[in-house]
């Protein structure tokens, strides 16, 4: 199930790096941003929201007010206000976010660091100091009782 990105009144003036599109170097501005492409770089928008789309490939540090993942991201991300993973996203690096929302099927592979707030799930409240300090992968499992969990996946060898 594929889910819209929130707000869509900031489609206007919004930049876009549709599909089929390959950008390398560093992103600023004080603009939205929808990633359709292919990123690889830098992108600091502190003042604005980024969205990383279904197809997309990013292979950049990103830092903005607000970040929605529903594609690939490798690179170390800040996140001022939220960071949004999707069902369909997945992230592999260090995150930092006041706040962080996982749906149930997204992938993260890395470190959180949410500076002493909550890691909220869309169906459960986890302490950010119950995830382990050390990188791991984790799954967003519903459990049968209707509340979501991160569980840490079998480090490959």
């Amino acid at each position: 199930m594929k889910t819209t990105a929130p707000n869509t009144d900031r489609a206007i003036g919004q930049s876009r790096i549709t599909k089929g599109m390959i950008f390398k170097g560093e992103v600023t501005g004080t603009g939205p941003l929808v990633i359709d492409g292919s990123v690889e770089g830098s992108i600091n928008l502190l003042e604005s929201h980024v969205t990383v789309g279904y197809n997309s490939q990013v292979a950049a540090d990103i830092t903005a007010r607000e970040i929605v993942v529903m594609g690939k991201i490798l690179g170390n991300i800040t996140a001022l206000n939220l960071l949004d993973i999707r069902a369909e996203g997945s992230v592999t690096g260090k995150a930092v976010a006041a706040r962080l929302t996982i749906e149930e099927g997204a992938c993260f592979n890395g470190s959180v660091d949410t500076s002493g707030h909550a890691v909220e799930l869309k169906a459960e409240t986890v302490l950010a100091n119950s995830i382990p300090e050390h990188s791991k992968t984790f799954l967003v499992e519903k459990q049968t009782t209707g509340k979501s969990i991160l569980r840490p996946l079998p480090v490959s060898a």
